[in-house]
C-alpha cells in the first residue's frame, strides 16, 4: 500500500510540474525538471535509509524521526479531539496542559523553548497535516517535503536564468546538484522549506514582473522564513539595505553603504547596549548548547528545565528504553538548562529518588565536534571570535579533523564551489553597476550568515547542513559572474596557437 501511495504521489506531482504552467521551467522541455524531481526524491530515499540506519542504537534517533514520530503523535489528537488539535495547531490555548494531555510522547515538540519563535514545532505542525494523507508513511512525507523544496529551486531558476548568460539547462542542473543543497532539503526536516522561502523571496528581488504580483510571494517568503529560520531573514536585512542604499541613495558608490551600515551597527551597540546583551546572551546560551549536544550525554527533562549528564556518569542511572525514561541512582553531576531564556546553564547534583524523568536525547559525543572559542556572554568576546567564526563556518571540516568518513564529500562540495567561482571570475561577464550591487549584497548575505554559524556551531556536520543558504549564494553568485562565450573563445584561441 505504502508503495503504491507512494508511485502515485510522485506521478501526480511529475503531472503538476508538466501541466501547470506557473510551475513551468521556461526554455526547459518538461522532461528535464520531471527527471530532476524524481531524482530529488531518490536522493530522499538515501537520506532516510541514512538517518534510519546511521543511528540504530541511540535510544533516541535522528531529528527527522523524531520529526514524523511528533508528527504522528500531533495528528492523533484530531482523532481524540479536533478541537484541541487545531488550537496546537494555531498555538492557542494553556500550552503546559495541552502537553501534559496530549503531546507528552513527542521528543521535539517543546525542545524549541528556547527558541525566539519555535521552529521545531512547525515542522512538527506541517508533517501532520501530511500525516493525513501519507498512510503512516515516512518515505511519502519524504515525496512532499522534496517536492516543496523543487518549487524553491524552481522560483531561484525563474529569477537568475534571464539575467545568466549560461544554458538554462546548465543553470537547471547547478542548483539541483548542490551536494549540501540537494541533501539536505530531501529529507524531513526544515531545510526543504527554506529552500521554498528563499526561491520565493529570490524571485520577488530578481524576477522582472508587475509588482501586484511579487505581492503573494514576498508574504509567503517572509511566513515561511520567520516561521522556519527566523535568524535567516536577520541575515537578509543588512544586505537588502546595502542594496537599496546604493540604487536609490549613493548612486552606487558601495563604500557609502559599507559606512552607513557600520556606523548604524555601532550606534546600535553604543545606544541600544540592552537589546545587543541579549542578542549576545542569546548566542552564548546556543553555542553553549551545541558545545555540549557536541559532546554527547544523556538529556532528561525536570519540572523547569533540562538536566545533561555525561556519558560516563551514566552509570548512575537507569534507563527504561521502552518507555524513554530514566531513573537517578546514585547522586550524579549534571548541568541545569532553565526553560526560562535569559538564565545560564548552571552544575547541579541530582539525589536518588524515584521519579522517572523523560528522556530528551541520549547520544555519544559527536565525531564532528571540535574545540572552539567560548562568546563567554560578551560582546567583547563575540568581536574577537569573528575571523575563527568565518573560518570554521566556511571551510569545516578541514581534512586534519579527526572525525567520520562523511567529512569528505563536504570537503569536495567546498572545492568544487570555491574551483567554480574561481573559473566564473575569471571568466567573468561585463558587469553593470546593478549587478556588481546584487553580488556585493549577496555576498554580504552569506558572510553575516557565515558569522552566525561560526560564532555558535562547534560541530562540523552541523555546519554542513546550515550553510547550505551559503553554497547557494555562492553558485548563483557564479551563475551571474560567467561569461561562457569568454570560456569558447580561450578554447579557440589556444587551439589557434597549438596549430
Amino acid at each position: 500500500m505504502d508503495f503504491l501511495l507512494a508511485i502515485f504521489y510522485i506521478f501526480a506531482f511529475s503531472l503538476v510540474l508538466w501541466f501547470y504552467k506557473p510551475l513551468k521551467f521556461n526554455s526547459l522541455p518538461n522532461w528535464i525538471p520531471i527527471i530532476g524531481f524524481i531524482f530529488k526524491i531518490f536522493i530522499g530515499f538515501i537520506f532516510l535509509q541514512v538517518y534510519v540506519y546511521h543511528y540504530p542504537k541511540n535510544i533516541i534517533p535522528s531529528d527527522s524521526i523524531r520529526f514524523f514520530h511528533d508528527a504522528k503523535v500531533l495528528n492523533g489528537v484530531f482523532f481524540t479531539s479536533e478541537k484541541e488539535y487545531f488550537k496546537l495547531l494555531l498555538s492557542i490555548g494553556n500550552e503546559k496542559e495541552q502537553i501534559r494531555q496530549y503531546l507528552s510522547e513527542t521528543h521535539l515538540w517543546d525542545s524549541g523553548r528556547l527558541s525566539i519563535l519555535n521552529d521545531f514545532r512547525n515542522v512538527i505542525r506541517l508533517n501532520s497535516l501530511i500525516y493525513f494523507i501519507s498512510n503512516g508513511s515516512a518515505f511519502t512525507h519524504i515525496i512532499f517535503m522534496s517536492f516543496l523544496s523543487f518549487i524553491g529551486i524552481h522560483q531561484i531558476f525563474k529569477a537568475i536564468s534571464p539575467i545568466s548568460k549560461l544554458k538554462p539547462t546548465f543553470i537547471f542542473f547547478l542548483l539541483l546538484f548542490i551536494p549540501s543543497m540537494l541533501f539536505w532539503t530531501s529529507g524531513i526536516l526544515k531545510e526543504p522549506i527554506v529552500l521554498l522561502g528563499i526561491g520565493l523571496l529570490i524571485r520577488v528581488i530578481f524576477y522582472k514582473e508587475p509588482y501586484k504580483n511579487k505581492i503573494l510571494p514576498f508574504i509567503l517568503s517572509f511566513i515561511i522564513l520567520i516561521g522556519f529560520k527566523p535568524y535567516l531573514l536577520f541575515c537578509l536585512i543588512p544586505a537588502l539595505l546595502f542594496s537599496i542604499l546604493n540604487k536609490y541613495l549613493f548612486n552606487y558608490q558601495y563604500y557609502k553603504s559599507i559606512i552607513t551600515i557600520v556606523l548604524t551597527t555601532l550606534i546600535i551597540i553604543l545606544f541600544i547596549p540592552k537589546t545587543v546583551n541579549q542578542i549576545v546572551h542569546y548566542a552564548y546560551k546556543r553555542q553553549t548548547n551545541f558545545a555540549l549536544s557536541g559532546k554527547g550525554g544523556l538529556i532528561i527533562e525536570g519540572n523547569s528545565c533540562f538536566y545533561q549528564i555525561e556519558k560516563k556518569s551514566e552509570k548512575n542511572i537507569s534507563i527504561d528504553k521502552l518507555n524513554y525514561t530514566a531513573k537517578i541512582l546514585k547522586s550524579t553531576q549534571a548541568i541545569c538548562y532553565s526553560n526560562d531564556y535569559h538564565k545560564l546553564p548552571f552544575n547541579v547534583t541530582l539525589q536518588p529518588n524515584l521519579h522517572n524523568y523523560k528522556i530528551k536525547s541520549n547520544e555519544p559525543p559527536a565525531n564532528s565536534y571540535f574545540e572552539h572559542s567560548s562568546i563567554n556572554n560578551s560582546t567583547t568576546q563575540l568581536m574577537k571570535n569573528v575571523p575563527e567564526a568565518f573560518i570554521n563556518a566556511l571551510f569545516r571540516p578541514f581534512i586534519t579533523d579527526s572525525n567520520s568518513k562523511l567529512k569528505y564529500p563536504a570537503i569536495i562540495e567546498i572545492l568544487s564551489v570555491f574551483s567554480f567561482i574561481f573559473i566564473a571570475f575569471y571568466y567573468r561577464r561585463s558587469l553593470s553597476k546593478e549587478m556588481i550591487n546584487t553580488i556585493l549584497s549577496i555576498i554580504l548575505f552569506a558572510t553575516i550568515l557565515l558569522l552566525l554559524i561560526g560564532w555558535i556551531t562547534p560541530i562540523s556536520g552541523a555546519i554542513f547542513r546550515y550553510r547550505f543558504p551559503v553554497q547557494l549564494a555562492l553558485v548563483i553568485i557564479g551563475i551571474l559572474l560567467i561569461d561562457p562565450a569568454k570560456i569558447k573563445q580561450f578554447s579557440f584561441n589556444k587551439k589557434t596557437k597549438n596549430v
